[in-house]
């Protein structure tokens, strides 16, 4: 992030969603929660695809109360569920 912004990238919730995405995709629990967290620091985060990925990532790790305080941080930014986080709803996740 600190790269992006010297070299003069505008920090966005696109391109912050793109730089998620690789620690998520490559299941690295810690670096998604940091830049989860830098996200949230900079008001990018809880977004339809910040949250969508990191839930996804977080429900494989079988995370789940983390991923609960996730989707219900979601839910008070009216971020709505979608077809990757409904069906945790009917799974092990939130029962």
């Amino acid at each position: 992030m600190r790269e992006m912004a010297r070299d003069g990238v505008e920090l966005s919730g696109v391109n912050c969603n793109c730089v998620l995405a690789s620690p998520c995709k490559e299941e690295k629990v810690r670096e998604a929660r940091l830049v989860y967290g830098w996200m949230r620091k900079a008001g990018m985060a809880v977004g339809i695809g910040s949250g969508t990925c990191f839930i996804d990532l977080l429900c494989q790790e079988k995370l789940t109360v983390e991923t609960r305080k996730l989707f219900d941080e979601m839910a008070e930014k009216g971020v709505s569920p979608n077809v990757v986080t409904c069906p945790y709803f009917d799974s092990w996740v939130f029962l």
